[in-house]
């Protein structure tokens, strides 16, 4: 599977309101429930999953990137959402660097 088949216009949002990470983690879910890629029922269990996976390790990279993500049932195949932020969102980054870009994957439990 290709990013380009995961990323569709109606799970990009330009401009990210997010003061924090775990405010994008959520906005980022609020987008896959809006383009109907996951349930509004089981949002937090993908909200969830994604803060665990971010506990024990920051997804935030270098270069502005940050790629949270997190293993849910509720989902048959990786859904994803994209979210650009121009000033920035703090990620505990390995460079330091706020994150413009976050990727949000969600991922079938079990799939790997």
């Amino acid at each position: 599977m290709q990013l380009s088949e995961l990323i569709q216009e109606e799970v990009i949002k330009v401009g990210l309101t997010a003061r924090d990470k775990w405010e994008a983690i959520d906005e980022l879910v609020d987008v896959l429930v809006a383009a109907h890629e996951i349930r509004l029922a089981d949002r937090m269990e993908v909200i969830e999953a994604v803060r665990i996976r971010e506990h024990s390790y920051t997804t935030g990279l270098k270069y502005g990137l940050a790629v949270p993500h997190g293993s849910v049932d509720c989902v048959q195949e990786i859904v994803a959402a994209l979210g650009t932020s121009a000033g920035g969102i703090p990620f505990e980054s390995a460079d330091g660097l706020p994150a413009r870009l976050v990727l949000l994957l969600v991922i079938p439990k079990g799939s790997f």
